[in-house]
């Protein structure tokens, strides 16, 4: 609701934060993509591009033999990481959202 202001309430990139580490905390998998995510690219926290993909390998190893869709999801977001750290960093959000 906060990182794109829905519901009736005010976009919030740091509110957004704390919700989306609220709910990786319960469990929730998809929060923990987008917490990586913004970890990755420095929104609404600094940028700790090691706390991102420590995130997505958590997530990996979570749901590997349970969700093989939101696997692949999570593979092609490191994959899409890792080309562009052999990439200038420009376009670092196209990476990551392509093919999911």
């Amino acid at each position: 609701m906060y990182l794109h202001g829905a519901g009736g309430v005010a976009k919030d990139k740091f509110e957004a934060v704390e919700w989306f580490r609220k709910a990786v905390e319960q469990g929730h998998a998809e929060a923990q993509v987008q917490l990586g995510e913004m970890y990755l690219n420095g929104f609404g926290v600094p940028k700790a591009e090691g706390e991102g993909v420590k995130l997505f390998a958590r997530l990996l190893t979570k749901v590997m033999h349970t969700d093989n869709a939101f696997c692949l999801t999570c593979i092609t977001m490191a994959s899409a990481y890792q080309k562009m750290r052999s990439r200038e960093r420009s376009g670092c959000r196209e990476l990551l959202t392509q093919g999911t």
